[in-house]
């Protein structure tokens, strides 16, 4: 999620541009994680 506010930051789009679209994405995540009934694994980077 960090990397993709950043990436779009750094596009020049204004800061609540790149968070509506970063909650776009957290939100279609979250919508899949509950269809599949999954839980949230966090990946070691």
């Amino acid at each position: 999620m960090k990397a993709k506010y950043q990436a779009l930051a750094a596009k020049g789009k204004p800061a609540k541009v790149a968070i509506t679209a970063v909650m776009g994405k957290l939100i279609i995540l979250a919508n899949t994680l509950i269809k599949q009934d999954r839980k949230w694994i966090k990946k070691q980077t």
